[in-house]
């Protein structure tokens, strides 16, 4: 039997960038703004929702993202 490949997320970004012409420092500068204004005044927190989405943040960087439900069914990748 063959085996499947299976697809890093990193190759999956990378071929959205670079084969579908998807404008990856757009979409960082969009969810940066509404990060942004989510989490206004809020120093030292670890994580913010955005548009039904829970992001985790480690210091001042967004390290992973996830659908609250799904997440606390264990079907989220986080």
């Amino acid at each position: 039997m063959t085996r499947r490949l299976e697809i890093s997320d990193h190759a999956l970004l990378r071929y959205m960038q670079q084969g579908m012409g998807l404008d990856v420092e757009q979409l960082r500068r969009q969810l940066a703004t509404r990060v942004d204004a989510a989490s206004a005044g809020r120093d030292g927190m670890c994580g913010v929702n955005v548009d039904g989405v829970h992001l985790v943040v480690r210091g001042h960087v967004v390290t992973t993202a996830f659908n609250r439900c799904a997440h606390r069914r264990g079907s989220g990748r986080g």
